[in-house]
């Protein structure tokens, strides 16, 4: 006997329906998952790679950067009395009057100048909070002392 055709129309329908919530399901899954890495500085590749960049070109176009850092975070220096006047937090603009820009893998130096005196000063990467690029409305947020997700092990045991 052959099922009639209302009926395999609704099993297919069921069928197809059931395919497509799970696909939703594993789609929606893997763009929650974050890449998997154990590198605590991957977070501020893009920013590393846009310092380094105008390190070796100078800014170019309008582009401008403000940087926000946490200045008791270990490895910052800035003078003693910009550390005193921003005892948290600090931000600073490359655009105008910077010069000696250095990008390692792990931090940047850079020379500014502050009530008309040069001062040399260095920023670990995983002190910064934002990073902003506002002539094309870019702002980074970054969460410090935050690591990087560790990937995922089997639970041994």
């Amino acid at each position: 006997m052959t099922p009639s055709l209302p009926r395999d129309i609704r099993t297919l329908a069921a069928s197809l329906a059931a395919a497509m919530m799970m696909l939703a399901a594993l789609t929606s899954h893997a763009a929650a998952q974050q890449p998997c890495t154990t590198d605590p500085l991957a977070q501020y590749a893009e920013v590393r790679f846009t310092l380094a960049d105008v390190a070796r070109r100078g800014l170019r176009g309008r582009h401008y950067y403000e940087i926000t850092f946490k200045t008791a975070f270990d490895g910052v220096i800035v003078p003693d009395a910009q550390r005193a006047k921003y005892p948290e937090d600090m931000t600073f603009v490359l655009q105008h009057q910077f010069e000696r820009l250095n990008v390692t893998a792990d931090r940047f130096s850079v020379n500014l100048w502050f009530k008309g005196i040069k001062s040399r000063v260095t920023v670990p990467f995983n002190a910064v909070t934002y990073f902003v690029d506002p002539s094309v409305n870019d702002r980074r947020e970054f969460d410090v002392g935050t690591p990087a997700r560790a990937c995922d092990r089997p639970q041994s045991g």
